[in-house]
């Protein structure tokens, strides 16, 4: 059994600047991941990084954080996230991190979507991919131990205390325990509902088992500018260099100071579903920035975007519930109160309160690099002044999935062919015609029944490879269970929020907002309902009143 201050399940920009923060703090680190290193979460985010390193103080971004939220955010954490960004935006400039830059030479702020002023820094063609080669590069001047294709099985805990982790060596085919002392999960969203890829988190899957809830899970991301029948969403800052959007009847779509990712998706939608961008009347200057997605959208779609518009149709990017987590990144239980001692989690499978009921540009992975620093710190801090727990809980976790694993292994019927990825395309139609732009008492009924009857489905499925090694059945599988879990728990939230608010529109309740329903959804592996207050400031008062 190997023994770690802090296991951090996720190769993301967010688990690897929690890695990094944790290091620093000296405490013994390992970053595992069950889709390799750079494979999962953030690197796909599209909107630049937001900071407000031109402004006097972040008061404007903490309040345009809020209303682009529809004031179901925590607004204490907003007031944090907002106020530490700067200081990161100075060490990733330190670490080497190539931002575009004025005349003067500082990092160059744009007017991104959702935000009155300009505070989004890009580095080109992927601000995240960059991020994530930089934050690569520290990892391993740190000598931080990195191994990419470890599936995380479950959560070893006793009385709400993590104690470990035990994980499915998938090169050696062991399944293997891990003593810690902190685990960080940070390996990404339930999105995959909506959109077919074969990684899903494990984290969200694996705490749910453990005795946790999620939060929020009705809310949604929407990225406008997705590429029809590819996987590709093109940048958002393109909008902001030239760029315009023309609807289906002809008409250049406006874009103000209140359009939102969201908003501009829903306004496609509601316009018909598909639009064009239009990027042909871009700047010398703003095309060597974009030649990277240039060459990519012609690779996909054998279209030159700077010579003819491009077809693109909202898609979903990202989901907005998860772990709920405090500043620091602690996930709690009960109201705000009590901490599942320990666990921490980061990134797109945390919920921490900053984004509400939609992610304004930038705002995502300023979370998951101030997130990620300020959980590291504190799992460093914390697992140095604690000591390791009894290694009873990890031994019965590892008998526990050895006789799970040992029993699918051993009724796998190698005649058979998978059904898992029709099954999987199954959960994809049932979420994205009942979870999408607008959601019908009708259709969240049918997703509840359907739902229920595919998680039976899924249960009786049989594996095709009776080996432990690579064995992307078996991991398909197991991801697949957990998806659907979580799926069913969204939409029970949907269910639950009687009311028409951000991404979450209800055709029963029109736009209208109840103020009753300021609060979060929480639930659990058995699907019971809870609701938490949100967070206001410290002196428990509205930083900005959902009246302003």
């Amino acid at each position: 059994m190997e023994a770690w201050d802090v296991v951090v399940i996720g190769g993301t920009i967010a688990g690897m600047r929690a890695a990094i923060a944790a290091h620093d703090e000296g405490s013994s680190v390992v970053l595992i991941s069950a889709h390799g290193l750079g494979n999962s979460g953030s690197e796909s985010y599209s909107s630049g990084l937001a900071a407000s390193l031109d402004e006097n103080n972040p008061m404007s971004h903490r309040e345009d954080t809020i209303r682009g939220g529809n004031w179901l955010n925590d607004q204490d954490i907003v007031s944090n996230r907002t106020s530490l960004i700067n200081s990161q935006i100075a060490q990733l400039d330190q670490w080497g991190l190539n931002f575009r830059r004025s005349l003067e030479g500082s990092p160059n702020s744009e007017k991104g979507l959702g935000h009155k002023s300009p505070r989004v820094l890009t580095t080109g063609y992927s601000t995240s991919r960059e991020i994530q080669h930089i934050l690569e590069e520290q990892c391993i001047r740190r000598d931080i131990l990195r191994r990419g294709d470890w599936f995380p099985l479950s959560l070893c805990n006793s009385n709400s205390q993590v104690t470990g982790v035990i994980a499915l060596d998938l090169i050696e085919g062991n399944i293997e325990s891990i003593q810690a002392k902190a685990v960080i999960i940070a390996d990404g969203g339930f999105e995959n509902a909506w959109k077919f890829t074969n990684q899903t988190s494990r984290g969200l899957s694996i705490a749910l088992e453990a005795g946790c809830q999620l939060r929020d899970l009705e809310f949604i991301s929407w990225n406008p500018l997705g590429v029809p029948d590819t996987d590709l969403n093109l940048s958002l800052d393109i909008l902001q260099n030239g760029a315009k959007i023309i609807n289906s009847s002809g008409t250049e779509i406006n874009i103000s100071n209140e359009t939102t990712p969201n908003k501009l998706a829903f306004e496609i939608n509601n316009g018909g579903g598909t639009a064009l961008l239009d990027a042909t009347g871009l700047s010398k200057t703003a095309i060597s920035w974009y030649s990277g997605l240039r060459r990519i959208v012609k690779e996909r779609t054998g279209l030159d975007m700077f010579e003819t518009q491009i077809p693109i149709v909202p898609k979903v990017e990202l989901t907005i519930g998860g772990l709920p987590v405090d500043e620091h990144g602690r996930v709690i239980k009960g109201n705000w109160d009590t901490w599942y001692t320990g666990l921490y989690s980061v990134g797109n499978p945390s919920c921490s309160g900053v984004n509400g009921t939609g992610i304004i540009a930038g705002n995502r992975l300023m979370e998951d690099i101030v997130g990620g620093f300020s959980a590291g710190m504190h799992a460093g801090k914390w697992s140095l002044k604690n000591k390791f727990s009894s290694k009873s809980s990890i031994n019965d976790a590892l008998f526990s999935a050895q006789a799970n694993i040992g029993d699918l292994i051993s009724n796998a019927n190698i005649k058979n062919i998978s059904n898992t990825h029709d099954l999987k395309l199954k959960l994809e139609k049932i979420i994205s015609s009942s979870m999408g732009f607008q959601r019908t008492p009708e259709g969240l009924e049918d997703a509840t029944k359907t739902l229920e009857k595919l998680e039976l489905d899924v249960v009786q499925e049989e594996l095709v490879d009776n080996s432990m090694i690579m064995n992307s059945n078996l991991t398909e599988i197991l991801e697949l269970r957990g998806l659907i879990l979580i799926a069913r728990a969204s939409v029970l939230a949907a269910v639950s929020r009687t009311e028409s608010r951000g991404s979450h529109q209800r055709s029963d309740f029109n736009e209208e907002v109840n103020d009753t329903m300021l609060k979060h959804t929480l639930i659990d592996s058995n699907l019971n309902l809870n609701w938490l207050p949100l967070r206001k400031s410290g002196s428990d008062t509205w930083i900005l009143t959902p009246s302003e």
